[in-house]
């Protein structure tokens, strides 16, 4: 009974007497499979124009422009640039400096 690891083993090839080296097996040839990097009719039609239409003004402005050069319009809404804190870090940063005042004063520091 054959065990498990018994496994159809290929004949064993001679090296030629030359030294030549002698390929596996000869493999079939693959046709080159043709690649689209051509964008599509409707990418043509939703990215081909360099210009964009402001909301706010209706003028033509540059597609990568960030904010109207005509109105100001920003078209983006980001937070970058802004250094208003939130309300809340700054009302919490006076009630502990309070906190810390009346302790000081109370004498347990």
């Amino acid at each position: 009974m054959p065990s498990p690891d018994d496994k159809p083993r290929r004949p064993l090839r001679i090296a030629p007497s030359t030294g030549d080296v002698v390929p596996s097996r000869p493999r079939p040839r693959r046709e080159p499979q043709e690649v689209d990097e051509n964008p599509s009719e409707e990418d043509l039609a939703r990215f081909g124009d360099v210009t964009r239409t402001c909301p706010e003004c209706r003028k033509e402005v540059f597609d990568d422009a960030a904010i109207c050069y005509h109105c100001g319009h920003a078209f983006e809404r980001t937070t970058a640039g802004s250094t208003a804190s939130p309300r809340w870090i700054i009302i919490t940063v006076i009630v502990l400096v309070l906190a810390f005042a009346i302790a000081a004063l109370s004498g347990l520091f």
